[in-house]
């Protein structure tokens, strides 16, 4: 393979304090709706309870809290949490009250990816112009503002996706140790931050290393080993448990639900630029069939599926359209030395605002959960009707960012990962899910054994402030009011005490009502 010559491996242009302002100004203009303060930018997914439950086990495993009055320890969880970069990333935006704090980070995590990637095509020698147009254009470009708009943390976090082809192509063009080395380190840490990354660079790394032929290669090898050989071994053994659950019937089902998860929509404007140069210069077409290669991936067609029938590790392959993040970052040298970059960024603007299914960004509205907050000193753990539904999990998350109390359930260990011996099994060994929707008939002993595992109450959140249907809703609140009694109202959910000690609530003499039932972003999604 033919690489750019890396004449900018000392360049005569370098990102000034305005290009970080126009790319964070950019950034936060598309975020606009956020800075009311009372808005979280993201729709609610399935991966934003790991990116907000999990977050708060590791800020409790460092600040040394420990859970109150429960015997479900969640000590040591830390060591395994998914997504552990995200979450130390996350560690400096804790002063910000929530959800100042996950927007800011949202901010910082959406425009880095933009300004290393500016960076990057001017060490390989762009202008100002060619920079800015590979820098918006991964902005812009619909894989980042898909995994964005579905609150995906380590989807989103593309800061070292440029750095690899930047090392990519150092050490082609100068093979040594060091290169090698360097390359393999920030291979892992792509790897470590989101496991799929170890697969769409492979295809950009293998053909490399058979060209080149160094013996530098091994120094490569080493230190992907060394990085992050071990837990993308744990995906790739076929005795692992984490195969088992990937190929399970019930994550493949639940793993679909969301219908905006699957657009896989190319720039267009740019595929046409990236022709037209490849067929002025007559050269770089090896990173334009690369670039083919991963739009076809993205599809889903039969390169896709003949890829996932070559191991039962790739079949945990559901989502296609992932590999789309490899299409801004293939157009990097193409871009690069194209005419009138800035023509070609106007056009894409165009086409990204005409076309984009994930502009503008989604926000929830967190105004009515603040009656929550009422829960925040409450002595012992609040679960949440509906826990057993995994719709459930990422309202329940976002929850408790404002009743801050622990909360049992599935949401504590996700099913695709390990979990500790007092984990196996609790959910589904209780039958409190029957007790709420009536099925079994309440008894003493039903209190002292939530009491017993440290359950102080059980909340109950109308729809569209949770998962649950309209039925749902009124079938829990009737066998809940029956069989225990008239509920504390918060204003914005109905709480019920498990045992003889109660918190003094403090309710606002005018809480904010229960929104009326409409349909969310989610629910209109699942019904297409």
């Amino acid at each position: 393979m033919q690489y750019p010559t890396l004449h900018a491996l000392y360049p005569k242009h370098s990102p000034n304090g305005w290009t970080v302002i126009s790319y964070v100004g950019l950034c936060a203009l598309l975020l606009w709706p956020i800075w009311s303060g009372t808005r979280l930018a993201g729709m609610l997914t399935v991966d934003m309870a790991d990116t907000l439950y999990f977050q708060r086990a590791f800020f409790q495993h460092w600040f040394g809290h420990q859970s109150v009055n429960s015997n479900v320890q969640t000590d040591g969880i830390w060591l395994w949490l998914p997504n552990w970069l995200d979450h130390l990333t996350m560690m400096p935006f804790r002063v910000f009250p929530f959800p100042w704090s996950a927007n800011l980070w949202w901010l910082c995590v959406w425009s880095s990816g933009g300004l290393m990637t500016h960076w990057v095509a001017q060490k390989m020698g762009a202008s100002t112009q060619h920079a800015f147009l590979c820098g918006v254009s991964w902005l812009l470009s619909e894989s980042i503002l898909r995994e964005l708009n579905l609150f995906h943390a380590p989807q989103s976090m593309t800061l070292f996706l440029p750095l690899f082809l930047l090392a990519l192509i150092r050490w082609t063009t100068k093979p040594s140790n060091t290169n090698a080395l360097y390359l393999g380190v920030i291979f892992g840490v792509n790897a470590l931050i989101y496991w799929y990354n170890a697969l769409f660079l492979s295809i950009l790394i293998v053909p490399a290393a058979i060209t080149t032929r160094h013996k530098s290669l091994i120094w490569i090898l080493c230190s992907i080993i060394l990085m992050c050989g071990y837990p993308l071994w744990d995906y790739l053994s076929l005795d692992s448990p984490l195969i088992n659950h990937s190929l399970s019937e019930e994550i493949q089902r639940n793993s679909q639900w969301l219908v905006a998860d699957r657009s896989h929509r190319v720039s267009l404007v740019l595929g046409l630029a990236c022709l037209v140069h490849c067929l002025r210069s007559k050269k770089d077409w090896q990173w334009f069939t690369l670039l083919t290669v991963t739009v076809l991936l993205s599809t889903g067609g039969m390169l896709w599926t003949t890829l996932q029938g070559l191991h039962p590790f790739l079949e945990r392959l559901h989502w296609p359209e992932r590999w789309t993040v490899l299409v801004p970052l293939l157009m990097i040298p193409i871009l690069i030395q194209i005419k009138k970059p800035f023509i070609w960024l106007a056009l894409s603007l165009i086409e990204t605002g005409l076309f984009s299914p994930n502009l503008p960004i989604a926000t929830t509205d967190l105004t009515p959960y603040q009656c929550l907050a009422q829960l925040s000193d409450i002595d012992g753990m609040v679960i949440e009707v509906g826990h057993l539904n995994p719709k459930q999990g990422p309202w329940i998350a976002l929850h408790q960012q404002f009743h801050n109390a622990d909360v049992p359930g599935p949401i504590g260990i996700p099913p695709q990962h390990r979990s500790k011996d007092q984990w196996n099994g609790w959910p589904e060994a209780q039958k409190w899910e029957q007790l709420f929707s009536g099925i079994s008939d309440w008894e003493n002993e039903s209190f002292e054994q939530l009491n017993a595992q440290g359950i102080a109450a059980i909340l109950l959140m109308p729809p569209p402030l949770s998962a649950l249907s309209q039925a749902e809703y009124n079938r829990y609140r009737l066998q809940l009011s029956t069989h225990i009694g008239p509920a504390e109202e918060l204003g914005c959910a109905h709480l019920w005490w498990t045992g003889e000690t109660q918190f003094p609530l403090h309710s606002d003499s005018s809480p904010s009502p229960i929104p009326t039932v409409q349909k969310t972003i989610i629910e209109r999604l699942d019904a297409f």
